[in-house]
């Protein structure tokens, strides 16, 4: 076979260089209100060496910034020099660029970001994942009464991908779940400063540092042998996070969850998901700190123990794609604390029991998914006064929604895709004040809905203000009018 001659990979030309910087740092135009910025801001891309990114992540830091002193302060940071080699030679711009880039966020964003390595490279990370994981680290503070983490956590990832640190942003559910993912040299960044507290190892990993607190496993596969898995465990002290980065790679039995629950007794986030154990230990219970449990897409598993509901500090909890599990557990309501919920179960209904979901007054996201046997939502959920986003998707047994849905006046998005069997959404007869308290809604998406022949009343002849900013209906082929 023949080789093919080696091709030079160059970057853009400075005039490229800076008409992206203009695009990020300016707003349309105004750069030719500012000659003596942009006379700096064309020395600045010199120092980028062709490199996309590190113009971006500079354009963008200097968009907030009209003050000449903070131009010319990146401009001469030492950081440039400090990223030259032994010729004067600036081959690393793109790291002082980020550099420069992260020193400039405020504290609190640069634990966030840092956080941020427990994914994997070329991962995609999703909003809803990756805001748990930093309430759960109580890394979001809420700035007044009003202000919800989740909202609060939305920010944070709005100004970091201003800043060019995520990319490559797709929406999956509007105004819900999104997913984007990090440049490998803003991921090598983040690791770099997120050490030694937050670490990514394997199982054969030696010489952890006693300090590590946050761990990714990054290992492709299970170990042949458990012992394998538990040794590894007895290698770690203090740690408060569990997270493994790969798919198919999670515990196949009970005894590395036990070790856990064993030995970590200040752990906050705890990762099982695409685990294979047919049973979650009653100890659970015993992890008090415990503020975000994954048990997403475990096919096996058919019951989760009463005692998990003695998790009071709770505050996310998936068991989403357990597509086994019989039922919710009895005493859920008792958790508080939790604001998001997903779930699979194969219940016919969900909100009948009395110390059931209808009792989780703090809860802000509920996600009801692959539940095959959901034939109806009980009377019940107008308890559930802080929800703002309810998505329902493929239940296939679901004929009507409950009649006190229309009751949630927090709700803010409410999406229904792949029920079909739903023919209404009206429940029973409802009167004026039923129609006029559904009164915060911004997103409504219906799709898939075969059999549904009208949308709710509520929507067609309650209030203006009622009307959702953002409004999709798709694939509902027997809906009679709109």
């Amino acid at each position: 076979m023949g080789t093919f001659p080696m091709q030079e990979i160059k970057g853009l030309s400075h005039d490229d260089c800076l008409s992206l910087f203009v695009k990020c740092a300016f707003m349309d135009g105004e750069d030719k209100q500012y000659p003596t910025l942009l006379k700096i801001g064309d020395q600045i891309v010199e120092k980028c060496a062709g490199v996309p990114l590190a113009v971006r992540s500079l354009g963008s830091l200097l968009y907030w910034k009209r003050d000449e002193w903070d131009w010319v302060s990146i401009r001469d940071s030492e950081i440039w020099e400090l990223e030259q080699n032994e010729d004067g030679i600036n081959e690393d711009g793109i790291m002082a660029a980020l550099k420069l880039s992260y020193y400039d966020l405020p504290y609190h964003l640069k634990q966030c970001f840092a956080l941020c390595s427990l994914f994997s490279k070329d991962s995609a990370i999703s909003n809803v994942a990756l805001i748990s994981i930093w309430m759960a680290e109580g890394l979001i503070h809420s700035s007044g009464q009003n202000a919800k983490m989740e909202a609060i956590g939305e920010r944070y990832i709005n100004e970091l991908l201003s800043r060019s640190f995520f990319q490559d942003v797709e929406q999956l559910m509007p105004g819900v779940l999104y997913k984007f993912e990090m440049h490998d040299l803003v991921h090598d960044l983040a690791m770099c400063f997120a050490q030694p507290e937050c670490l990514t190892l394997n199982f054969h990993s030696k010489d952890i540092p006693k300090r590590v607190q946050h761990v990714a496993i990054s290992d492709t596969e299970w170990p042949k042998e458990e012992s394998e898995a538990l040794r590894f465990l007895e290698k770690l002290n203090n740690v408060h996070t569990i997270y493994f980065q790969m798919e198919n790679v999670a515990p196949r039995s009970e005894s590395f969850v036990k070790a856990c629950i064993l030995r970590f007794k200040c752990i906050r986030i705890l990762d099982l998901k695409d685990s294979n154990f047919e049973a979650l230990p009653n100890s659970i219970c015993s992890l008090k700190h415990l503020r975000l449990l994954i048990l997403s897409e475990n096919k096996r598993i058919k019951k989760l123990p009463n005692s998990i509901c003695k998790l009071y500090h709770l505050q996310t909890l998936m068991f989403n794609e357990c597509s086994e599990l019989e039922e919710l557990p009895r005493d859920i309501g008792s958790m508080t604390s939790l604001r998001t919920l997903l779930i699979t179960t194969k219940q016919r209904d969900l909100f009948g029991k009395e110390k059931g979901l209808r009792c989780l007054n703090s809860l802000q996201h509920l996600q009801i998914g692959d539940c095959l046997n959901l034939e109806f939502l009980s009377k019940g959920m107008e308890n559930l006064i802080e929800l703002r986003i309810l998505a329902i998707g493929n239940c296939p047994s679901l004929v009507s929604l409950s009649h006190s849905i229309k009751l949630l006046t927090a709700l803010e998005v409410l999406i229904i895709v792949s029920c079909e069997k739903l023919e209404s959404m009206d429940g029973e007869a409802e009167g004026q004040e039923d129609i006029q308290s559904f009164g915060s809604l911004q997103i409504l998406q219906f799709e898939d809905l075969p059999r549904l022949e009208a949308l709710p009343r509520w929507l067609l002849h309650g209030p203006t203000s009622n009307t959702p900013h953002h409004l999709k209906i798709s694939n509902c082929s027997n809906l009679n009018a709109l």
